[in-house]
This record gives C-alpha cells, sequence and structure tokens, in this order.
C-alpha cells in the first residue's frame, strides 16, 4: 500500500527544497519520485539492528539510489 506525499504535510527548508529540486531537474525527474526514492532507499539504514544489517542497508541504499534515478 502507498501513500501520497501530499498528506505528509512534510516541512523542510527553502535551502533544501532547492537542493532536492535541482537534482531532480539534473536526473530529469520530479522531484516528488526523487523524494520517494530517497525515502525508500534510506529508511532500511535506520532500521538496521546489527553492522551486517547496516552494511546491506547501506549498500542497498546506494543501489537503488542509483538505478531508481535513472
Amino acid at each position: 500500500m502507498e501513500t501520497s506525499l501530499r498528506k505528509c504535510n512534510l516541512r523542510i527548508k527553502q535551502s533544501d527544497f532547492d537542493q532536492l529540486k535541482s537534482r531532480a531537474t539534473e536526473l530529469g525527474i520530479g522531484h516528488e519520485q526523487l523524494l520517494r526514492i530517497m525515502v525508500e532507499a534510506c529508511l532500511p539504514v535506520y532500521v538496521a539492528q546489527t553492522q551486517a544489517d547496516l552494511k546491506e542497508a547501506l549498500t542497498s541504499m546506494a543501489v537503488l539510489s542509483k538505478v531508481r534515478a535513472f
């Protein structure tokens, strides 16, 4: 099940939003799509319980960020 990011009422600094939009433009994708990729890629890092989990999560994050952005 997915939920709309608009319903999350996410608030960030304008400078962070500008960076997000700039990077999304460089990649040729929408800023909301880039934000979804970032959340999906980073979440496993925060729930990792062991060093092995963390290593796997960081590897997955790097791969997912590259693959999903292109």
